[in-house]
């Protein structure tokens, strides 16, 4: 017998996905845990949980597999409070929960709690420890000419709006008595730098936040397998090219090469091993197949092969590390994708059953 579905708050939910992701990479909210993009664990609690669930951003294609609807911000360069005031413009109702899209544990219960509380105040904020969780917060419609107010002084900082509104501040004895401590670690977990998401891939705590059994790791233990720096290098080398791009062209919207590459390395590592071949070449030719499409911020510059382009940075990159004997066959794979029905290599035919395999997926048609 399953269970009756518990009805809908009568608010808004708005997503602010427009950080510039400085310290990890501008696309995080695309990051997997648990095999599902942290953006989709926050879109599926707050449709659950909400009548309305905007997303509020400057990059829409990169968030439409979501079928959500999407609103920009009014003006750019000014944080999240304009992507508040953007999202409070654009509701059907008079509340709204805003919560970041780089939080993948939120909690249903701490966030019904937290709107039974909002009675006739303009925004209701947690401040477990003292720390005010702005962006898990409930504003009225109300708020908006105080925003304004604030915009236009050049104050960015919501602290600064919450001065001007009246705000319940939800201190720890809040949490302690409707039995919520023990749960604020996941509920206000964000993915600001590597070390967070590392840290959220460990299964145990991947399984808490997910609220399901089973190994929702399953092939993430693959990308741990590698040396860090190495791992570390091929992100940092696809998240610099692509920005490198996307900073010379006005018409080609990108979604994040890093995303779809650790994807493809786990697939095709997964696919080694099932036919009896090296997965470790496999999972790092997946990885670095396409470094060389935006070689030096451009697109198949002179009509060069971005899998030929893509052969230097595996030389650079895998040189003088423990995976350095592998570079001739993970070459060798990448240089076989570009030959596609040519291929002489087992790994490369791997490799390119990854990509595709990716591709089919909906991530993999909104980044195409």
């Amino acid at each position: 017998m399953t269970e009756p579905q518990e009805k809908k708050m009568q608010a808004s939910c708005l997503i602010l996905a427009g950080g510039q992701g400085r310290r990890l990479s501008p696309d995080k909210p695309l990051l997997e845990i648990a095999g599902t993009p942290i953006i989709q664990r926050t879109a599926d609690v707050a449709a659950r949980l909400f009548a309305e669930v905007l997303i509020v951003t400057n990059t829409p294609e990169k968030y439409a597999f979501l079928g959500l609807p999407m609103v920009a911000d009014q003006r750019r360069g000014c944080g999240p409070l304009m992507g508040i005031y953007s999202g409070l413009l654009a509701i059907k109702h008079e509340v709204a929960f805003v919560c970041a899209a780089d939080m993948p544990f939120l909690d249903p219960e701490m966030i019904r709690r937290q709107f039974q509380e909002l009675g006739d105040f303009d925004i209701v904020v947690p401040s477990p420890h003292g720390r005010q969780e702005f962006l898990h917060a409930f504003y009225r419609r109300r708020c908006l000419p105080h925003i304004r107010e604030t915009l236009d002084a050049g104050l960015l900082r919501i602290d600064a709006l919450s001065q001007r509104c009246q705000t319940l501040r939800l201190d720890q004895d809040w949490f302690n008595r409707h039995g919520l401590a023990q749960r604020m670690t996941l509920a206000f977990a964000n993915v600001n730098t590597i070390e967070d998401y590392h840290r959220w891939l460990e299964p145990r705590q991947a399984e808490a936040g997910s609220g399901r059994g089973g190994n929702p790791a399953a092939g993430l233990d693959a990308l741990r397998a590698l040396a860090p720096e190495v791992l570390e290098a091929v992100r940092q080398t696809l998240i610099q090219q692509e920005t490198a791009y996307q900073h010379k062209s006005a018409e080609e919207p990108l979604s994040s090469l890093w995303a779809h590459s650790s994807r493809a390395g786990r697939i095709a590592h997964h696919l080694a091993l099932a036919e009896g071949l090296e997965p470790e070449p496999a999972l790092l030719a997946g990885l670095l197949h396409d470094t060389g499409k935006f070689a030096q911020g451009s697109y198949h510059e002179d009509d060069i092969p971005e899998e030929l382009n893509a052969v230097g940075f595996v030389e650079r990159i895998l040189a003088g590390t423990i995976h350095e004997r592998w570079i001739h066959m993970v070459s060798q794979a990448i240089v076989t994708m570009y030959l596609e029905m040519e291929a002489t290599s087992d790994i490369g035919k791997v490799v390119h059953d990854a990509d595709n395999l990716d591709k089919l997926g909906c991530m993999g048609v909104a980044q195409f």
